[in-house]
């Protein structure tokens, strides 16, 4: 073929956008680099939108926890109340009072 491949090769390299040189740091004197997001000094999850507020998960779980607190209190106190001794009346106090009296 007739193209020529040094002279297109060289001009899509001239007309391209420079690529931004990944952010490291060194932490040897010696000049050792590492990744700087990969070190956790770069604050990436305070930006998030849902920062500081608690998971819908445990806001769900939560709820099923008071809800089953619930029922087991109206449960205990429903079977307080049938084994429960009947409260008398007045009336029924005395009849009965009466009766033993004259045993």
């Amino acid at each position: 073929s007739n193209k020529n491949f040094i002279k297109t090769n060289a001009v899509e390299n001239i007309m391209t956008v420079p690529k931004k040189p990944q952010p490291v740091y060194a932490y040897t004197k010696k000049g050792d680099k590492q990744l700087l997001e990969k070190s956790g000094l770069i604050p990436k999850y305070i930006k998030k939108k849902d920062y500081g507020l608690t998971p819908e998960y445990l806001l769900q779980r939560r709820e099923e926890v008071k809800k089953a607190q619930e029922e087991y209190d109206n449960y205990v106190k429903e079977r307080m109340r049938e084994g429960a001794m009947k409260q008398l009346s007045g009336e029924e106090r005395h009849n009965i009072l009466q009766v033993i009296k004259y045993k």
